[in-house]
Parts: structure tokens; sequence; C-alpha cells
């Protein structure tokens, strides 16, 4: 019998059922093996308003933005949310006071507070965008980060070698 024939006896075979379908077997196997199971969707975190968490109201967020242009204008993007990062920190701990007015104004804490650059300062739309940024909940920094200071500026004073280093974002370091 030549293939021709084979394959004619066997069509008709499975036709009568008198042979198991093989190919059609194998093929329902090979796609359940390839069939992914579908991946569970990842419930989108919805990102924190800290405007309402924290009851800021647009002079909080001016005075922000004026210390974020103050302290970090020649910083890159992350900088300056780092640097809102902190001010939000601080306000949400225990530690320090509990509104931005009473944080930025905390004495000895912001240097543009004491050399006067805060009060000289507008800010631009980049200091503005970090702000929002960083009150949509997205953190440059981890919570928890209070510190920051230029090393090349004025060195490493010892309180900061007490502190946990968390990381150096262009020329701010910052410390928890």
């Amino acid at each position: 019998m030549n293939t021709m024939g084979l394959k004619s006896v066997l069509k008709k075979l499975h036709k009568a059922d008198k042979i198991p379908n093989t190919k059609s077997k194998e093929t329902k196997v090979k796609k359940e093996i390839t069939k992914k199971e579908p991946k569970p969707k990842k419930e989108k975190k919805k990102p924190e308003n800290l405007i309402e968490k924290l009851k800021l109201d647009g002079n909080d967020i001016d005075m922000i933005a004026k210390m974020v242009m103050a302290e970090a204008e020649g910083e890159c993007f992350k900088g300056k949310v780092a640097v809102a990062n902190v001010i939000i920190s601080r306000v949400e701990s225990d530690l320090f006071p509990n509104t931005v007015k009473e944080v930025i104004f905390q004495k000895g804490q912001f240097e543009p507070i004491l050399n006067g650059r805060y009060f000289k300062v507008e800010p631009n739309g980049e200091c503005k965008k970090a702000v929002k940024e960083a009150l949509q909940g997205n953190w440059a920094v981890p919570k928890g980060t209070y510190f920051f200071l230029n090393e090349a500026k004025v060195g490493l004073p010892n309180f900061f070698k007490e502190r946990e280093f968390v990381v150096k974002i262009d020329n701010h370091s910052f410390y928890a």
C-alpha cells in the first residue's frame, strides 16, 4: 500500500471511530499547554492625595514651592521633588510641627529662611510641577526623610553624621 492509500484508509477508520484521532488530541493538548493563565491584573495604586490628607490650602502649596525654588532651583527635577518630600514628611511626622508654615519657619531649619533667599524668590514652573508631583504621593526619597544638605557648601556637620544617609540627588544629600 502506498502512502496515499494509507492516508485514505486512516481517514475512513477515523470517520468510523475505529481508531482515535491522535492528531486532534495532540492539537488539543498543545493548545492547553500553550494556553497561558491570564495574569492577575495589578490594581493600580491610586496616588495618595496629600493635599486632602494634610488639609493643605493654596498658601501652603505656594510656601512649599517657594522653599523648593529657594533650596533647589539649580537641582534636577527629582531633587526638587525630594525637597518637597522632606517638607511633607516633616508635616506628617510627630517630630516636627504639623503645618507647612510652622515646618518652613521652624527656627534654624532651612538656610533660605536664615539668609533671606526664601523671601526674594518666585517659584518657576518646574518647582510648581515638582511640588504637585510630591503632593500627588510621588516620593523621590522615602517617607521619613527629614533632612538634606549640600555637603559641598557646608561640609558634613556632626548632626548629620548621627543620621541615616538615604540618597544623594545632584548636590543634596538626604538623611532620615
